[in-house]
């Protein structure tokens, strides 16, 4: 059950999908429940996956969420005084109501880039007109790429609550506008993603219709839930990891259970693996997990950071299909997509299904995220899952011990071993030579992007290389793991007088002061720029994103010769480069 609202003494529920023998089931119906007597009286054909459901000024808005391939979100009308048909208002991913006005956001997340883009517009239901302007005045600039967790409208004042997270370990923040849309404040919200702001009063309604319609609901539909979990038993033996967070490896005689923990919630566990060896019969009486028969034989693989793992560990041959292929430059990839030998999935957001049928493939590698609702049609197909989320690992060395259980994956468990004690090895001594340093530069990173600079967290692998290669980051402070949004005065005021300034940029020929000055004016007021000492890094013709996630000694070395080029006399940075003229 996802969502309840009441009108005129009948309750519209929404019930997103079935759990049954075939998996899980996508609805396309709202219930109309008589809330005197809690019986059914009729069903509502509507968008896909029906989700967050309100009532104002006698009429029922909808969110569907659509199937995470084809379909997506939407938002509808529907009137009980005109037939409960209906009627599309564009497509939101949350809303709230309040004053006659229903309050729409689309929040889009592109995930391969992880930048957010929203939209807010309104509904007035008086003159039944959508506004596609933005009911928000002088709102800060981070709210525009934010992604937005709640909306809620005080009954009382009129204010509208808006709630958002960056995706990182941090708290959430709220902002407050006042009824007609004014910016008031923002504070924090005290948690990591917030849902939900209701006044006393109206939580205590929630509580007691909830509380009464449950039961009703439970007996219409059953509603499977995603949530993973495992039990270790006592004759395992656990193997130790050193620097990484989120993983844990337990060997018992007839399997491997790995459990990774949720990065967003670190109470909880994301999912568990048993590893079993495919020559021989799954072992019986096995805890709760999804059952792997290692090693993989036919992967498909999603990022090109975790082909490159594969063909590190020597098992290029196992990627059998892929998706975003225009973002592997891997030879074995290419050649192998046009040969045959591999098949090109499409795009991950929404990746060929048929395809993915036809390879048989034994297991899909892909980066989870936050509140994903599940990976569609891909995740009911059967196939082993695997969430790859070395990405929210804080430290370099944690993100790179995950070469263990990759090399677990693909029967490689002593070159997984060894490549990353080889790295740590490296990593440890290169922090100790930027240690001897007598001096420590401070350093900013990145570029504008659209209307919001993308600062990478103090907490971050970023950050932590920064540290360790001898620098002093100016958002070291910042508590995030993930990137945060800002405003060009925001990074301007803190990076103005920055000694050094590391960008990533991805074009056909090398970026220089002149272009880059070009591109925004303003970045000719840093001192890095006025002094000449920024170094970028075109990923253009540059393996960066498929080589220094796993290596990240290689990149540590670049930024101990560019902060202390005395400590490392004759090396030639790898990624980074000064810009020319």
């Amino acid at each position: 059950m996802e969502g309840i609202a009441e009108c005129d003494g009948k309750l519209y529920v929404a019930n997103s999908y079935l759990k049954n023998d075939a998996g899980y089931q996508y609805q396309k119906e709202l219930f109309v429940i008589n809330a005197d007597n809690m019986q059914l009286e009729t069903t509502l054909a509507v968008d896909i996956n029906p989700n967050q459901v309100l009532e104002e000024d006698g009429k029922i808005f909808l969110i569907s969420w659509g199937n995470y391939a084809d379909k997506g979100y939407s938002a509808q009308m529907i009137d009980p005084k005109n037939g409960n048909k209906p009627i599309s208002l564009g497509v939101a991913t949350n809303m709230t109501v309040g004053d006659d006005m229903v309050y729409f956001v689309n929040s889009e997340t592109d995930w391969n880039t992880f930048t957010t883009t929203n939209t807010f517009f309104s509904y007035n239901i008086k003159t039944a007109t959508v506004n596609s302007s933005s009911f928000l005045k002088n709102a800060p600039a981070e709210l525009a790429t934010s992604s937005v967790y709640m909306m809620s409208v005080d009954d009382e004042k009129g204010d509208i609550y808006i709630g958002v997270t960056f995706y990182s370990n941090s708290n959430g923040t709220m902002y407050r506008f006042d009824r007609n849309g004014n910016f008031v404040e923002k504070f924090d919200c005290g948690g990591q993603n917030p849902k939900q702001w209701f006044s006393l009063i109206d939580f205590m309604k929630q509580i007691l219709l909830s509380a009464h319609i449950v039961i009703t609901v439970l007996l219409l539909s059953a509603c499977g839930g995603g949530s993973k979990t495992s039990s270790v038993q006592e004759e395992g033996d656990t193997l130790k990891m050193r620097y990484a967070t989120n993983l844990s490896v337990v060997k018992f005689p007839d399997y491997t259970m790995v459990s990774i923990r949720n990065p967003w919630d670190t109470l909880k566990i994301l999912h568990t693996y048993l590893l079993t060896d495919k020559t021989q019969p799954v072992p019986e009486n096995l805890p709760e997990g999804t059952v792997v028969r290692v090693p993989l034989e036919r992967a498909v693989v999603y990022s090109v950071v975790h082909g490159s793992v594969l063909k590190e560990l020597g098992q290029a041959k196992s990627i059998k299909g892929v998706c975003n292929l225009e973002y592997f430059k891997m030879p074995e990839v290419q050649d192998g997509c046009r040969n045959g030998e591999i098949v090109d999935c499409g795009n991950g957001m929404n990746p060929d299904i048929e395809k993915i049928i036809d390879l048989r493939p034994d297991a899909i590698m892909l980066s989870p995220f936050e509140n994903s609702g599940g990976y569609g049609r891909v995740g009911k197909l059967g196939v082993p899952v695997i969430e790859c989320a070395d990405y929210m690992e804080t430290s370099p060395l944690g993100r790179a011990e995950w070469l263990r259980f990759y090399g677990l994956l693909v029967g490689q468990e002593q070159r997984g071993d060894s490549l990353f004690a080889q790295i740590e090895k490296e990593y440890l001594a290169l922090k100790d030579l930027a240690a001897q340093a007598t001096s420590r530069p401070t350093v900013l990173s990145d570029l504008k992007y659209g209307s919001a600079w993308y600062i990478a967290g103090g907490q971050s692998t970023t950050g932590r290389l920064y540290a360790d290669a001898g620098a002093d980051y100016v958002f070291a402070e910042l508590p995030n793991s993930g990137s945060v949004p800002m405003a060009f005065e925001t990074v301007f005021d803190k990076g103005e007088h920055a000694d050094f300034w590391l960008i990533k940029y991805n074009q056909p020929q090398d970026k220089t002061y002149k272009e880059l000055q070009k591109d925004y004016s303003l970045y000719a007021r840093f001192k890095a720029f006025r002094e000449r000492r920024i170094y970028g890094c075109n990923t253009h013709r540059i393996p960066f994103y498929e080589e220094s996630p796993f290596h990240p000694e290689i990149l540590l070395k670049d930024m101990v010769k560019i902060f202390h080029p005395e400590l490392l006399e004759g090396y030639e940075p790898k990624y980074f480069s000064n810009l020319a003229e």
